[in-house]
């Protein structure tokens, strides 16, 4: 799912960072820099979500603002975003790459 999400955005005109796990996400954060927006999974592997690494990007100054994609979007724990700056909604699944690719045009400037 990751490497079709990356396709469409690359080709929706945007560069893209992907990465398999949190700390293939720090590793390319740091190698690039400030990014203009973020796609997140709600649910993460090895013990990571999409809100306890919005925790920790915050704390770090990797956080940029985001969008939490979910096949769960009733999911309570996406209340703790709700007062996060940076938070600019949730994309349930399925969705159309149509409205992926507004969302993710519209992350830098909401």
């Amino acid at each position: 799912m990751r490497g079709l999400l990356a396709l469409a955005v690359e080709r929706g005109g945007h560069q893209v960072l992907q990465a398999g796990s949190v700390d293939e996400a720090d590793a390319a954060l740091d190698a690039a820099g400030a990014v203009d927006g973020m796609l997140l999974d709600l649910h993460l592997g090895g013990g990571h979500s999409g809100v306890s690494v919005v925790e920790r990007w915050r704390g770090s100054g990797r956080l940029a603002p985001f969008l939490v994609v979910t096949g769960t979007p009733e999911d309570a724990s996406l209340a703790q975003l709700e007062g996060e700056a940076l938070f600019r909604g949730v994309l349930g699944k399925p969705f159309l790459i149509d409205e992926l690719l507004s969302r993710v045009e519209a992350l830098p400037e909401s």
